[in-house]
């Protein structure tokens, strides 16, 4: 069966949200196990549905038990949680269970929390975030160089330095630069696969690729040299990039 999922961090709310799952384990009896979950006994869970950190109780679902189950995570839970959400909470996590039930979610994958909507500087490197990595990769507006790590690259002191000089030099073209941190961040396999553990990779992300049936390219070495990253850039670039001495 499908698995609904509740994940609790010992705080003021659990009760009433236990509650709640409670009557909408009656309402799917036979269609949806449900189970209520310690956040605070690892994150990998929690982080596997989509969920993001610090906003409990949160609810999930799954269309089974194995490991490689779809996952499907609730994005619509205010972030400071009340009583009065909960106590009205039954309808919009019935249709959400429906939803999954029916098959009309695109499954979630692993994502931290989406930059807030304030536009940021100009050549500023953006975090791109699981959740946001489709809309980013096949409908971005402006040509888009993503560097790609994972938890063993993520505090290596020299990784932050190619992105750093490359994003505010490749704004002048139009170019939005961003990191992908996939110790935290899971990409749908189809949009962009993560690379290999230890290392930095870097894509390339034409402008509204998805409407003009342009695949996402990706620069075969690993941890190049900026040279390297800037020749990529140049050869896939539709814009002319004369870089400056």
């Amino acid at each position: 069966l499908p698995m609904a999922r509740l994940y609790l961090d010992g705080g003021r709310l659990d009760v009433i949200a236990k509650k709640v799952l409670c009557r909408l384990s009656g309402d799917f009896f036979g269609q949806m196990s449900f189970m209520a979950k310690n956040a605070s006994q690892g994150s990998s869970d929690w982080r596997q549905h989509g969920l993001p950190p610090g906003n409990f109780p949160a609810v999930a679902a799954a269309s089974g038990p194995a490991f490689n189950a779809s996952k499907f995570a609730f994005l619509e839970m205010p972030k400071k949680q009340s009583e009065d959400f909960w106590k009205s909470a039954h309808g919009v996590l019935s249709d959400f269970f429906k939803a999954v039930l029916a098959g009309r979610l695109e499954p979630s994958h692993m994502s931290e929390s989406p930059e807030d909507g304030q536009e940021p500087p100009l050549g500023t490197v953006r975090k791109l975030v699981g959740r946001r990595c489709r809309e980013v990769v096949e409908e971005s507006p402006s040509e888009v160089l993503i560097e790609g790590f994972d938890e063993w690259r993520r505090d290596h002191p020299r990784r932050t330095l190619q992105l750093d000089l490359l994003s505010p030099m490749l704004a002048e073209w139009n170019i939005t630069v961003y990191r992908l941190d996939f110790g935290t961040n899971e990409c749908p396999s189809d949009v962009l696969r993560s690379i290999s553990a230890g290392y930095s990779g870097y894509f390339f992300a034409h402008a509204r690729a998805r409407q003009r049936g342009l695949k996402l390219q990706r620069l075969k070495k690993l941890d190049p040299d900026f040279s390297k990253v800037l020749s990529f850039v140049q050869k896939h670039s539709e814009t002319a990039i004369v870089a400056s001495e």
